[in-house]
Order: C-alpha cells, then structure tokens, then sequence
C-alpha cells in the first residue's frame, strides 16, 4: 500500500516540479504529505493520520445528515430510497461488527447513493465534491482494490510481528488507529477474520462491499 502511494506521490511531485518551479517548494513545505513516506518525519506522519481521520469523520458526519433527512422526509437526494435508510439505520444498531457487515452484504443491491459514494470518496482523500460521479466511483474502486490486495499481504505475514509503522500504516487505512499497539493488532485481526468469508468465495465485488461497509462502521 505504502508503494503505491509513494510512486504516486513522486510522480506528482515531478509533474509540480516540470511545470510549477517556483511553487515546488512552497507546496512541500506547506503540504509535507505531498512527499513519500521514506521523507515522513514522526511529527508529519501523526499529522497525516490525525488529518486522515479527521476527513473521514467529517464524510460520514455529512452522510449521516442527508440519511436523517431523507428518514424525516425532508429535503434529500433523490437517490436516497427507504431501503438506503433502513440499511443504514440496521448497520448503525447492530451489535457488532460482524453483524453490521451481514446486514450491509444482505442489502439490496442498489446503487450507492451519491451522498454515500462522496463520503467514501472523501474518507478516501479523493476528488473534490463538486466533481463527476464517475471519478469518485473510480476512487472509491481502486481504493477497496488496494484494501483487498494490501489484506492478502497481510495474511501472509505475522501480524503480531509487523514493526509498528507498517502497523500503524496498515490501521490507518482501514480506519482503525488506536492508542496502543495491542489494539490496533486485535481489531486488524477481526478485520481480516471478518473479510475472509468473502475474500473465499472469489467475489471481487463482494470483497469491495465488504470493506466499503467496515470502514463506516
């Protein structure tokens, strides 16, 4: 996961310096998360997790918004049906994770609504709002891809022995930060337990939805 994103970031950065010379080092040194990982000091990956976390707080807040609103039939998207809001109302009170991700894979298959795909878009660090659906949705799909892939990683390696930035790294993604190591080793460990029904059966599309419902829960 970490690769990818580097080689995207350096490909960004030598794009910046190609055509924004001048800007080049004010953008680095404004936006140090701009910069791959191997330039990352304590101080700037704590910022980035914190700003990370903070976007996705702030998607789902929004989200959740709209959802009550389409409950209380007030002004919504048109693209919020009552099977959106029951979905999420039954996810949201389930007893535990397990449960929340059996009621959101038992869903039916409607498309997401455009509320629901920019807060995961946004919780993702994607595009901007006010851009196509379609980029978002293209976001939102290579970002569960790198989930998917960076979880086969992850079972082959010893969970308990991972360094604590590859840790931490690992958590971040998946929205699962916490203060101590032995936290974020034990809910990383669920995740995948609770990945692995559909990781097995071979459906991509399944394993998408899956981690897309477990990031909002």
């Amino acid at each position: 996961e970490n690769a990818n994103n580097d080689i995207g970031k350096c490909f960004s950065v030598l794009w910046l310096a190609l055509y924004a010379k001048l800007y080049t080092p004010l953008a680095l040194y404004f936006y140090p998360g701009m910069l791959p990982s191997t330039y990352e000091t304590p101080v700037t990956r704590a910022r980035r997790f914190a700003d990370g976390e903070k976007r996705r707080k702030q998607a789902l807040e929004k989200m959740l918004d709209a959802f009550d609103k389409a409950a209380l039939d007030k002004k919504t998207p048109a693209d919020i049906s009552l099977a959106h809001v029951n979905c999420l109302q039954g996810v949201l009170g389930a007893s535990s994770k397990k449960a929340a991700l059996r009621i959101a894979l038992n869903a039916e298959g409607e498309e997401l609504p455009s509320v629901a795909l920019k807060a995961a878009s946004r919780a993702l660090d994607g595009p901007y709002g006010w851009l196509p659906r379609w980029m978002h949705r293209g976001h939102v799909r290579k970002g569960m891809e790198r989930l998917v892939d960076g979880d086969a990683a992850l079972r082959r390696s010893e969970i308990d022995a991972l360094p604590v930035e590859c840790l931490e790294s690992a958590c971040a993604a998946r929205s699962l930060l916490r203060p101590s190591s032995d936290e974020m080793r034990s809910g990383l460990k669920e995740w995948l337990a609770l990945c692995d029904r559909t990781d097995a059966e071979g459906d991509g599309a399944e394993a998408k939805r899956a981690r897309l419902a477990l990031l909002a829960v």
